[in-house]
This record gives structure tokens, sequence and C-alpha cells, in this order.
């Protein structure tokens, strides 16, 4: 991949972009374009109108209220089915006009920053609807605004109360669970309601045996999780089963070793709340969670199709805790992203740009840094010593055991350069040490000063080296075997 210097730019702090001209702090219509239309003559043939309209919608992102500006033109081509028909009307002489006057000095766009007010000016006329958002920055909005508002009569403008008011706050959602186990199978029915009013539907059927206990407790679990990925900081949670509620709130005393590491697990979830409370309530109050773990217990093959269903395989008290096999020790390259997405900057102000630019291509989840990809998946990234030792495992277990192969009838050092030039070096690049056996079409001319030219160090194992030549042979007698079974 090479860059074409013509359609490249460097150190400038303008440049044209996609038809416009980008800055550090705006973008700006493209002056040619607007220089296009101010040295237009008025339209006289249908065309030309055309014409005429095309090279406003260029410029449409800059120009103020276009739709109305641009409806004088459309009427002229309304009902214009012949060119000897088309007569360009005084309005639409006197729209073109202002038009030229308008575009004489047209606005620039600027990308809002951070905790920057934003506002919303609407204008209504008969036949077009207009909008501009507007930031706080006097030049800005003085010019967007006097465009935008002139000759819309007086009255016509209604002022917006654009004052910030302080959050209100923080209400927090409501967790109905419910679990169920009969002699059919097993189930949970989760409902999650969010401080407006949505509820999110979520059914459970488990793939092991179960009692009605352990059968309220695995759905407890499994809704506090939901509500975890959900982000949620307040929750309640209600649930019929007296005996769970009763546990976790330590009005019980959990004596069964299943029924410890469930009520274990509950509390470790609900601290990673803001707050989260746990509330009995009568089965008749909680009808819809009930109605679902029945049927996710019972006749489970319809319910894919109504809410999210999930088959659990093993209980969660016996899940395994998965850890990193290398503890990555900070500060590395990661950590000035990871501090960047938690709305910390560095103190440099250049450093902070790079930063800033570079975090757009990852995202963070929980304590772990993932890259985005448009049509991939999330990649997760490591730091040194993780990468360090992932490269040596897929090393060992994979690359070390890759074997190319090529069916000769007759091997000479000339077709032995030829393979590890094809399969070796046009692939992976030239190798430093180059281990083979001793035979003669290795250790000798050409290969040996072949190898030599290229500085690659040649090192002959032992005959009985299982670990290098013994899978060589290996294969080259399966392919062989192989081979002779088509010859047949």
């Amino acid at each position: 991949m090479k860059l074409n210097p013509e359609k490249c730019s460097f150190g400038f702090e303008e440049c044209k972009f996609l038809g416009h001209i980008v800055g550090k702090q705006s973008i700006k219509a493209n002056p040619n374009k607007v220089k296009v239309v101010l040295e237009t003559k008025p339209p006289k043939t249908k065309k030309e109108v055309e014409s005429l309209n095309g090279k406003l919608a260029a410029l449409k992102r800059f120009t103020s209220k276009l739709a109305k500006r641009s409806l004088p033109f459309f009427k002229t081509l309304k009902g214009c089915t012949d060119k000897k028909d088309f007569k360009l009307t005084e309005e639409a002489d006197e729209a073109f006009n202002q038009m030229k006057q308008h575009l004489a000095s047209l606005p620039d766009m600027a990308a809002p920053e951070t905790g920057e007010l934003i506002s919303v000016y609407l204008s209504v006329a008969e036949e077009a609807i207009s909008a501009v958002l507007t930031i706080e920055r006097e030049k800005i909005q003085a010019q967007v605004l006097a465009d935008f508002i002139i000759e819309v009569p007086k009255q016509t403008v209604t002022a917006v109360n654009t004052t910030t008011t302080e959050p209100s706050v923080l209400e927090a959602c409501k967790l109905f669970t419910d679990g169920a186990s009969s002699v059919e199978g097993s189930g949970a029915g989760l409902i999650l309601i969010n401080p407006e009013g949505l509820e999110f539907t979520y059914v459970l059927r488990f793939d092991f045996q179960t009692n009605n206990n352990e059968a309220e407790y695995e759905a407890l679990i499994a809704g506090l999780r939901l509500a975890k990925e959900m982000k949620v900081q307040k929750l309640e949670v209600f649930t019929d089963s007296l005996l769970v509620s009763s546990q976790v709130n330590n009005s019980y005393v959990a004596k069964e070793p299943n029924m410890k590491r469930y009520k274990e697990k509950c509390k470790e979830l609900m601290k990673t709340f803001q707050t989260c409370h746990i509330k009995q309530i009568p089965r008749s109050r909680n009808k819809k969670a009930d109605a679902l773990s029945k049927l996710a217990s019972l006749i489970f093959a319809h319910l894919t199709k109504k809410v999210l269903v999930e088959v659990l395989k093993a209980p969660s008290i016996d899940e395994l805790e998965v850890q990193d096999v290398v503890t990555e020790e900070d500060p590395n390259w990661m950590t000035p992203i990871k501090k960047f997405l938690k709305n910390e900057l560095p103190n440099d102000q250049v450093e902070a740009e790079r930063v800033k630019i570079k975090a757009r291509q990852y995202v963070l989840q929980g304590e772990t840094l993932y890259k985005k990809g448009s049509l991939a998946p999330l990649l997760r990234c490591v730091g040194p010593e993780q990468s360090q030792y992932l490269i040596k495992e897929i090393h060992e277990d994979y690359f070390t055991k890759w074997p190319e192969v090529k069916p000769l009838a007759k091997i000479t050092g000339k077709q032995v350069i030829d393979f590890v030039w094809e399969n070796i070096i046009c692939r992976y690049g030239l190798p430093g040490v180059l281990v083979t056996d001793n035979g003669k079409q290795l250790a000798k001319k050409p290969f040996s000063i072949w190898c030599k030219e290229y500085r690659i160090n040649q090192v002959f194992s032992s005959v009985a080296y299982p670990q290098s030549n013994g899978q060589v042979e290996r294969t080259n007698r399966s392919i062989v075997e192989e081979w002779s079974h088509r010859q047949v």
C-alpha cells in the first residue's frame, strides 16, 4: 500500500475534504462552489433551473432555510413538460437575487465541545420547515441566528427557556424474579422495569436439576447480572420467595452448603450497585414473572419468539472464575487510553490531543480495554507482559506444528532452496535459525552455501530427536501413504 502524494496534504491549517474546507476550529463552504453560483446568470431554461438547484444542494449545510429559498425555483418546474412552457416568474427572479446575497456571507460550521450548550431554533413556514443547531459562541451564534431569523416577523419568534436545571434524583429500577422447578424441568422468569416504565422480559431454562429454592436463587442471580450489564445503579428486587429474601437480608440463617454459596453469590453481586434492596412480595404481585418461570419449566419451545431466552448449562455457584495467567503491570501503553475513557486527560496538551484521537478506536468494559472494528468483533487489548506470553503460547501450540509439504519425485538441493524460499521466506520472512537433519540435500551444497549467503544459521538436530525431525518424518510418511493410495 502506498500514499498518493497528489491526494495528501501536510502542514496545512485548512484543506479541502469531501467538498468542504476543513480547519482545526470549523468547516467552511467550498469557495469555488459558492463562486460558481454567484457568477451564474438568472436561469432562462428548465435545464438551467435544474442545474441551479443541484448547485444549491451542494451548499445546503451552510444555507439557512434552503427549502424555503429554493421553493420559487421548484414552482417554475411544476407543470413544465416542454421547454417552450418554461417561464421564469418574478418571484423566482427575486428569490435568485436574495439567494446570491445570502451566499455572499455563509456561516461556518463547528463541532460542539464537551459541556457546551446547544440550542435548537425552528422556523415553520406555510410550505417548509427549517431548523438550526447553535452553540454558545458569540461570533458563530450571532451570524447563524442573524441569517436564520431574518425576515421572520417578531410575533412568530417564540423564546425557549434554555436555562439548565439540576439533574433529578436517580430513580431505582425494579426487578421481579421467580423460579420454578417441576418434573418436566426447571426455569426462571425475570422482568426488569426502568424508571421510565419500560419492561425487559427475560426467561431462563435450566439444563440441570434444581429444587424450588435453588431455582429462585438462580432467578435472582440472573436478574442481578442482567441489571449489572445494563449499567443500573439503583435497584429494587422483588421476589415471592420468603426463604431467599430472608436469607439474603440475614433474617434467616442459610444452613445447607448450596444455600450458603447462593447467598454469598447474591451478596457479591448486590455490592456492585450503588443501592440494592430485596423485598419479599405476595405471589399475586409477581404474576408475570411467575407465569414466565412456569412456562419455561414446562413448555419452552415457543418462548424464543416472544421473549429473550437463555439456557444455563450449570448452576451459577459452580462457575469457575477465570483469571489472567499473567498479571499486567501499570503503567503501560493502555494506561492513558483507559484514563481518557474515564474522563482523565494528560496535563500536556499535545499528549492529551494525541490520546483523544487514539482513544476513538477503543472501548472500555469494566477494566478491560477492547479495540473496535467496523465489521469485526471487539478485540481485547493486552500489555507487554501478556503479549509475550501469548506469542510464546501461540508459537509452541501452533506455528511449530504447521506442516508445509510438497510432493517431489526426486529431491535435490535446488528444490530444497525453492521450497524454503516459496513456503517460508516469502510468507514469513528470513528466519534467524533453520533446524534440519543431516540429509545430504540439507547439509551440503548448494543449500548450505545458500543459507550462509542469506545469513541463516543452520543447526542440525539429532537423528532421534522426536520434537523436530521426528514429526517431519511422520508427516512425510503420512503424505507418501496418502499419495500411494490415490495412485492406486
